[in-house]
This record gives C-alpha cells, sequence and structure tokens, in this order.
C-alpha cells in the first residue's frame, strides 16, 4: 500500500486509490477528472502471488464484464473474461494470468520493476482505452 499511496500523485489522472482494506485495494481508474471505471484488487498473498484483479463499475458496486470495459486500440493488449463473467487484464503481474499462462511465471518477474505494484496498477490502466472523454491519455 505505501508504494501505491507514494505514487498516487505522480499518477492521479491515470488512477486513484478509492479504499484500502487489507487484503482488497479499490481504485479508480480516470478519464479526465471523473473516475471511467474501477479496478479491484485482492493481494491476499502478495508475498508469494501477485493480486487477482477485476475490472468494475466507477463506483466499485459490482464486477465489470469483457464487453462493458473499453479496451485498449492496441492488439497486443487484451481483456479476458473469467468464468464468473469478471473481466480482468490479461497481462502478466495478474494471478489469473499466471494461473493461465503457468509458463510464464510469476517468479520469473516477482521482484523485478515489472513486478512492482505500480507497474502492475499501470499496466491495467494501460488495457482500457481512457481517450472516450476525448481527454489524452497521460
Amino acid at each position: 500500500m505505501a508504494e501505491l499511496e507514494a505514487a498516487q500523485e505522480s499518477y492521479r489522472k491515470v488512477w486513484q486509490i478509492a479504499s484500502c482494506a487489507y487484503p482488497v485495494v479499490d481504485l479508480r481508474i480516470m478519464a479526465g477528472p471523473a473516475p471511467l471505471l474501477g479496478l479491484r484488487l485482492c493481494m491476499q498473498n502478495w508475498d508469494f502471488w501477485p493480486p487477482e484483479a477485476t475490472y468494475a463499475s466507477s463506483g466499485l458496486e459490482r464486477p465489470l464484464s469483457k464487453a462493458e470495459v473499453p479496451a485498449s486500440r492496441d492488439p497486443g493488449r487484451h481483456i479476458a473474461q473469467d468464468g464468473q463473467g469478471r473481466a480482468w487484464p490479461c497481462s502478466p503481474g495478474f494471478l489469473q494470468y499466471h494461473k493461465t499462462y503457468h509458463e510464464d511465471s510469476w517468479q520469473l518477474i516477482r521482484g523485478t520493476e515489472g513486478g512492482r505494484i505500480t507497474q502492475i496498477v499501470e499496466q491495467a490502466c494501460n488495457m482500457v482505452d481512457r481517450r472516450g472523454t476525448g481527454e489524452p491519455i497521460v
């Protein structure tokens, strides 16, 4: 949490912390001055595993399906959906990814720059098209 709090000011146009009550961290992904959607991270076993991530409505009251998330136009980034209809960022650094792609081990990036929580959150934000409001992505 300390890493996210320290970085929050630098990233305030990209994401903001909505709440943190171990093991859940709720973030708002921003599009201009207003939240576009939420990102819920369950960091239950952060010492050993990456966070489990779910995109949520802007008020964080419900998980979003893949169809509800404005996906990035970058073909190299994609959002997946679990069996319960919840959208998640399909990228290294997220628990669902590493459970799906066993050969791409979390242990290879854990402790590196790409395994820092701020980098993981930035990946999730970059998978969302935040230009819908006409605001540039920063």
